[in-house]
């Protein structure tokens, strides 16, 4: 209340205004003090009147936004924000102006737009806001301009991945033709170990590769498999937390889901890629190495990392190359506990094993293994 106060109060004192959002931010990190600050003191709408009023403050945008990002992590307010087009409007407007001045803002900015498309009206209403250019097309500039900035990559992605859930096929189309899975894919090699460059790409890279087929769009055709494995790999064979960029739910078990879906969607799309693979196994590990790699991770994984007896253990690093078949029945036959993630493995190990006996022996092998 008292922070609140002195914003509102000290309206014409920028170095206050900024300090006070910055408060705000850190307050808004628990869910029990965001729902009191927006419902009790109207939080969310002094952070909008500190955007509009500060436009050409750096500090106070940066701060301002910040604010925002958090408080709309709550679901209600969410909603109140999709009603009112000023706010859509005024979140806009600091993009545009900022873009070119802070990575901060343009990072916050989209964390904001991506939580007012958590719903699917939230998703509708930021695809149709009449702004030009559009929203889309905006992050898809933005992940150009900003490629060596992690955090704004991971917005970035997040927000287009989140606008595909909703987005018609003429989207989906435009989306492609402005290269977004060329820079996806750039992304994610970029930035290895971002856990959730990983997750958002995997998905826009579900969503984007159909279409991209009817546009006869292939440039990713040869790298797509070897990206999938690499992020399959890295998920199996290190040990991740959940990462904390930004206010969306990221976590291993999200991930794993992610890829599987990605590979299901990419094997359906491009079957002749399925040959690759096929190739690529005999440039591999032989299957008694594998074999004896995971027998002896698996005996000396719990000693070395103090895990439960029931935890799966990573695949060990003597299966790191061309091994994307055993990576997904790895993933099929270990990780049970999440239907999703069973779902989109079995659609994986579907649409890797039909018409191809080469493949369907060796996804045998890896599960009698296993």
């Amino acid at each position: 209340k008292s922070v609140l106060q002195c914003i509102n109060r000290f309206q014409s004192q920028a170095v206050l205004q900024a300090l006070g959002f910055q408060a705000i931010s850190c307050l808004a990190a628990t869910e029990s003090n965001r729902s009191l600050m927006i419902s009790e003191f109207d939080a969310g709408e002094v952070a909008f009147n500190g955007l509009s009023r500060y436009r050409h403050n750096v500090t106070v945008q940066e701060n301002a936004t910040r604010a925002i990002s958090y408080l709309l992590r709550d679901d209600q307010y969410q909603n109140n924000v999709v009603d009112d087009p000023e706010h859509l409007f005024c979140l806009l407007e600091t993009l545009t102006i900022h873009t070119e001045v802070s990575a901060v803002v343009v990072e916050q900015v989209y964390w904001s737009l991506r939580m007012l498309a958590s719903t699917e009206k939230g998703q509708k209403a930021v695809l149709d806001f009449n702004w030009k250019p559009s929203v889309y097309e905006l992050a898809i500039d933005d992940m150009k301009r900003f490629k060596n900035h992690e955090r704004v990559k991971a917005a970035t992605c997040s927000i287009l991945e989140a606008l595909c859930c909703s987005a018609g096929y003429q989207i989906l189309c435009a989306l492609v033709e402005l290269g977004a899975l060329e820079l996806v894919a750039e992304s994610i090699r970029r930035f290895p170990d971002s856990l959730q460059i990983r997750l958002f790409g995997c998905s826009l890279i579900a969503h984007l590769i159909g279409p991209a087929v009817d546009l006869q769009e292939t440039e990713t055709d040869d790298c797509i498999l070897e990206l999938l494995e690499d992020v399959m790999r890295r998920q199996l064979t290190t040990s991740e937390t959940v990462d904390e960029l930004g206010p969306i739910e990221t976590s291993p078990e999200l991930l794993r889901r992610g890829i599987c879906r990605a590979l299901s969607e990419v094997l359906h799309w491009r079957p002749h890629l399925r040959d690759r693979i096929g190739d690529g196994l005999k440039q591999g590990v032989t299957i008694a190495d594998a074999k004896d790699g995971l027998e002896t991770h698996s005996r000396s994984h719990k000693d070395v990392h103090g895990l439960q007896p029931r935890d799966p253990v990573p695949v060990p690093e003597n299966m790191i190359k061309h091994r994307l078949p055993q990576y997904t029945m790895y993933i099929l036959m270990i990780y049970t506990d999440d239907l999703d993630t069973f779902l989109f493995s079995c659609e994986a190990v579907y649409n890797m094993a039909i018409d191809h006996d080469e493949l369907q022996e060796t996804l045998i092998l890896s599960g009698a293994q296993l």
